[in-house]
């Protein structure tokens, strides 16, 4: 019987070993992480800060008005804790454009559900000019198994247009294990 603390530090170890394995046969050179202030992306950044140099990593967040104050602060709490900078790219005046044109067209606002794609699509063609600033980057995706089955993640969801996902066969009730563990 193995436990807890035994499988968590496995698995944390084989996902550090393995991200840093998939940068290298890739010849990608830095690591990017779009931090939401969730569990998720939490946990990625600690694997990722295992597995690289503080340098060869970039944290970024794109919050927009649906974004609180609470996640933010935990996002920067987080690359805090991990000595790395957090570079915040506002995506507003981007996610107004989507919203005013969407008004314009239909006469009413855009659904929740739209608003999330529509910061989706945001985040995906910003981690795309990111990458192109520094080269060589490879994003990697925070999204869980439990989003995927449940259908909350999509193809534009930055933790899905990544270079890998690193923790998509990790539940959601695994991730904060994994937090506990880190």
């Amino acid at each position: 019987h193995i436990s807890k603390r035994d499988k968590y530090e496995e698995i944390f170890n084989a996902l550090s070993f393995c991200v840093k394995e998939f940068f290298d046969v890739c010849s990608l050179k830095k690591a990017m992480v779009y931090l939401s202030g969730g569990i998720d992306s939490s946990v990625v950044a600690g694997i990722v800060a295992n597995a690289f140099k503080n340098e060869d990593i970039i944290f970024v967040s794109s919050p927009t008005e649906d974004n609180g104050e609470i996640t933010k602060s935990n996002a920067q709490q987080t690359a805090d804790a991990l000595n790395i900078k957090l570079h915040w790219v506002s995506m507003q005046q981007a996610y107004n454009g989507f919203i005013n044109d969407y008004k314009d067209s239909f006469d009413e606002n855009p659904s929740p559900v739209s608003k999330a794609a529509y910061q989706a699509v945001g985040r995906t063609a910003q981690s795309i000019g990111i990458s192109h600033k520094y080269g060589g980057v490879g994003n990697i995706g925070c999204s869980n198994q439990t989003e995927n089955i449940l259908g909350f993640s999509t193809f534009h969801d930055v933790a899905n247009s990544s270079a890998i996902g690193l923790v998509n066969d990790l539940t959601k009730l695994e991730l904060y294990e994994m937090a506990e563990y880190i």
